[in-house]
């Protein structure tokens, strides 16, 4: 929570009777899973774990849904996360 949203956003999230999805492991094809099942709207990231979706197998990016926001923060983003 805190590299990546600077312990504001869960609380926030908490605030407005948000939904929080925790995984137990940062890999790219649960996370796409669940942007694809779970209707995620916002997503935040450390940059490692952004550079890693960028660079993930193009099948698992097929079928995501628009408009999902995303937060980095932490440590200067690599440019393609840019």
């Amino acid at each position: 929570m805190f590299h990546c949203t600077g312990w504001c956003f869960p609380w926030t999230l908490a605030a407005v009777v948000g939904t929080t999805l925790c995984l137990r492991q940062v890999r790219d094809e649960p996370v796409f899973t669940a942007f694809k099942e779970q209707g995620v709207t916002h997503f935040c990231g450390a940059p490692i774990v952004l550079n890693m979706l960028i660079n993930a197998a193009d099948d698992l990016k097929e079928g995501l849904p628009t408009g999902i926001r995303v937060m980095t923060a932490g440590a200067a983003p690599p440019a393609a996360v840019i």
